[in-house]
């Protein structure tokens, strides 16, 4: 697992993802606050996520897998699930690879707002499954456990 350090690397990996997002498109569009996904073209929808971690494993809930593929069956478009991480930012297209395995877990509720647990059904994509976008370069300083 490769851990960020500081406030400033969190800052390096949302900087690496603003700069991914430049792949897809000149036209991308934030979505309300409550939609099921975070941005949107008229040929793609994109799931966001920032990690303050690095895992070979990448975790999606089924909720929001669900909506995405919904969403892209229903209006014609692919659905992707970006994850920045402090190594770089990977990008899975999820209507063209498999579904992962569903596991019900407990987790914390959110990553930010406060650590009570909620039972979620989650899967995993691997790192190995995604274009990477971006990387960090060795210049950064991040700790490698």
């Amino acid at each position: 697992m490769t851990k960020i350090i500081s406030n400033k690397e969190m800052l390096v990996t949302e900087v690496m993802l603003e700069k991914a997002l430049q792949h897809f498109s000149k036209e991308l569009q934030r979505t309300h606050p409550l939609c099921n996904w975070d941005m949107e073209t008229s040929r793609y929808i994109l799931e966001l996520k920032c990690r303050t971690s690095h895992y070979s494993a990448l975790i999606i809930e089924y909720h929001k897998y669900i909506a995405l593929l919904n969403e892209a069956t229903n209006s014609d478009r692919k659905a992707y699930y970006i994850v920045s991480t402090p190594i770089g930012v990977y990008s899975f297209n999820i209507t063209s690879i498999p579904e992962p395995v569903w596991v019900t877990e407990k987790l914390p509720a959110s990553t930010y707002w406060g650590n009570a647990e909620q039972t979620k059904v989650t899967g995993y994509y691997h790192t190995h499954q995604a274009l990477r976008l971006t990387q960090v370069e060795n210049r950064l300083n991040i700790n490698n456990k």
